[in-house]
């Protein structure tokens, strides 16, 4: 059975039509948890109301629960729940399509690893029993997915497939661009934050300089939580040069393939390598495109 994990906060305006459009796509095969962290709005009470969505009189296989904290406890939660050989993660604000020819194609080829698709923080579809042995999600507000791929990178079991993003149909976030001054504020203080947590290095500074004081408060607020403090082997990489046919593609883009590329260089398995030639012919070609996106 396939394990789908989503995490909603404040998606009250689009919950629906995403969980409607996960649902049209699945069997019998796949089950699908949902966790609410925290929500102000009625997310949750929607939720809710899936539990007991029939489709030809056989009700869906749907559990909602809650979890109050940060991002990364809500992800173990659903984890914790997952009855499922593996673990497909999706976005709350985003619909799809073709999600079971991608599960057929990991199924296939891709077993023994953890693969990320797409340039947005999901999906990532990985053997439940891999998951746990790494120790899930760590307790992060930010950057929990970027800290899962940096152990499972160092533990040669990552993979990200460029040419698998196929999936995705919209992506719903107009509802959440209205965040006061404070909140923004706040919001980048803890990716700061997080960013020095996970050795995630920090963008943006350069071309926006305006950002520092919020950049130096996370750095601060990073030292009160000194044990978390993590020393993964491969973001040393994140800072490698691209070769001249990818220079154009943006600063998410780069960190995976760098990524790849510590694998290639430190793993035995040749289908690091073989990843990084999927990626170099996808984005050779689309570079500019990409780079102004």
């Amino acid at each position: 059975m396939i394990s789908i994990n989503i995490i909603a906060k404040n998606e009250e305006p689009v919950i629906r039509t995403v969980l409607d459009n996960i649902i049209s796509q699945i069997d019998d095969n796949y089950e699908i948890i949902i966790v609410d962290n925290g929500s102000k709005d009625q997310t949750y009470k929607i939720i809710k109301e899936y539990e007991k969505k029939e489709k030809r009189n056989k009700q869906y296989n749907i559990t909602t629960s809650q979890y109050i904290g940060p991002k990364g406890g809500a992800r173990n939660k659903a984890l914790q729940l997952s009855k499922g050989d593996y673990i497909l993660c999706l976005d709350a604000d985003q619909t799809y399509k073709n999600l079971q020819k991608l599960v057929k194609e990991y199924l296939q080829n891709y077993t023994n690893y953890a693969i990320k698709v797409g340039r947005s923080s999901f999906p990532i579809l990985a053997p439940t029993k891999l998951l746990k042995e790494i120790g899930g999600w760590r307790n992060l507000t930010h950057r929990e997915d970027w800290d899962l791929w940096f152990r499972l990178t160092d533990n040669c079991k990552y993979l990200y497939l460029a040419d698998k993003d196929y999936i995705f149909v919209k992506h719903y976030h107009e509802h959440k661009r209205k965040h006061s001054k404070i909140q923004t504020a706040k919001g980048l203080i803890e990716r700061y934050r997080d960013d020095t947590l996970v050795g995630l290095p920090s963008i943006h500074l350069k071309n926006q300089p305006e950002l520092t004081p919020f950049y130096i408060l996370g750095k601060i607020l990073a030292i009160t939580k000194i044990n978390m403090i993590a020393h993964y082997k491969c973001t040393k990489y994140l800072r490698e040069e691209l070769p001249p046919n990818l220079k154009g593609i943006d600063w998410d883009l780069k960190r995976h393939y760098n990524l790849l590329k510590y694998e290639a260089k430190t793993c035995s398995d040749p289908i690091f390598k073989e990843a990084m030639k999927i990626f170099e012919e996808k984005y050779s070609k689309y570079t500019t495109s990409i780079n102004n996106i």
